[in-house]
């Protein structure tokens, strides 16, 4: 994880207090984003909208992403396994390295889908 990154994430209570204090404020910012913005994902879960998707999904996950966390597709995939989920964990971080590893990847999706 890049270090301005990490020190960002260590203040990250702070931040959503400071948003908090005026969620629908468009001329305070953070990250270069008004804090309204901030504000509207504070009360959105992702995680329960799984209830109600019952096709196939496949999850291509980076086991190094710090953009988003292997973790939160391992919670998916712990708490939804009756569900039509398929998951594939890559050594990368956000995107593939190289054209071979999106090739791989782009392959790997294409069988999935033939499936």
């Amino acid at each position: 994880m890049p270090t301005g990154y990490r020190n960002e994430c260590a203040k990250i209570d702070t931040i959503i207090d400071e948003v908090s204090s005026d969620p629908y404020s468009i001329t305070k910012y953070y990250l270069g984003w008004p804090y309204n913005r901030w504000n509207s994902f504070f009360s959105y879960q992702p995680f329960n909208e799984f209830n109600t998707i019952n096709i196939p999904i496949l999850f291509v996950q980076g086991k190094y992403d710090y953009s988003s966390p292997i973790e939160s597709v391992v919670f998916i995939q712990d708490n939804y396994a009756n569900k039509q989920y398929k998951y594939m964990y890559y050594n990368m971080g956000h995107i593939p390295d190289n054209d071979k590893g999106i090739e791989s990847i782009l392959n790997d999706i294409s069988i999935w889908i033939d499936m």
